[in-house]
């Protein structure tokens, strides 16, 4: 998983207010499903995204994903901010950085695993 500067930064920042809030797991999730909404609704994403859209219209398409969201006000916050500062396209690169974070934190790694022939379910 390669992360940018860019999204390493957000995820910090994420990650730092959910730990001085005691609900960075809360924020995890909610990111994480705003990222599951904007895969399964490709045109959600593209109004989001698209240069077609002015600012105006691509807020009203924010908003609108938001409200029907019951998400913490710092996550609907942070999306904002993400969406102003045009970095939606970086949102699941900022999910996967923040994922690390939380993963150090609570001491879990991820491993690959190599085997000579496949594994058998019993």
């Amino acid at each position: 998983m390669i992360i940018s500067a860019v999204a390493k930064r957000y995820a910090k920042a994420i990650f730092e207010i959910g730990m001085e809030e005691g609900t960075y797991r809360e924020l995890l999730e909610e990111i994480q499903d705003f990222c599951d909404t904007l895969d399964e609704n490709r045109e959600v994403k593209d109004a989001i995204e698209s240069s077609v859209f002015n600012a105006r219209e691509k807020r009203d398409v924010l908003d609108a994903l938001l409200g029907r969201k019951s998400y913490r006000e710092a996550t609907n916050r942070f999306l904002r901010l993400v969406f102003e500062k045009k970095r939606i396209p970086f949102i699941r690169q900022i999910l996967d950085g923040f994922k690390a974070l939380v993963e150090e934190l609570e001491g879990i790694e991820r491993v690959a695993v190599t085997v000579p022939k496949p594994l058998s379910e019993t």
